[in-house]
């Protein structure tokens, strides 16, 4: 029987363990924004959490967070592995793709995307990476 935590087989040899969820609760408080569209003048303030914080900040704030759709993580949880996404405003998009099998030579990664800006793509710093 696998503790609390633990992550199933596949996602244990494709990337490290994720830090749990419940973790990120207490530390989710040092994201501040007035308006999560702010993600598209400041990127580089996704750098300022783990994706795990990210995700309680959205998942407190009331965006509804939910496991990535496609791809070989489609519908994995966070806490087993798997990325996330949140959709918001109508077009807005923020993505966290884990370490493994994906499109930015497999480094995790933050995808953002709007009508307007078109997608982007972040380090986990919160750096730009190339299209």
């Amino acid at each position: 029987m696998r503790a609390a935590g633990e992550i199933d087989d596949v996602a244990d040899t494709a990337r490290p363990l994720v830090h749990l969820i419940d973790d990120a609760a207490e530390s989710s408080g040092k994201i501040k924004f007035d308006c999560l569209d702010n993600l598209f003048d400041n990127p580089e303030k996704l750098g300022d959490a783990t994706p795990n914080e990210w995700y309680q900040y959205f998942k407190d704030n009331g965006y509804n967070p939910r496991p990535m759709s496609k791809g070989g993580l489609g519908g994995v949880p966070l806490d087993q592995g798997g990325g996330f996404k949140v959709n918001w405003g109508g077009d807005r998009i923020c993505e966290y793709h884990p370490s493994g099998l994906n499109h930015h030579g497999g480094d995790a990664y933050y995808k953002i995307s709007s009508g307007e800006t078109g997608k982007m793509w972040f380090d986990m710093s919160g750096n730009p990476l190339p299209k």
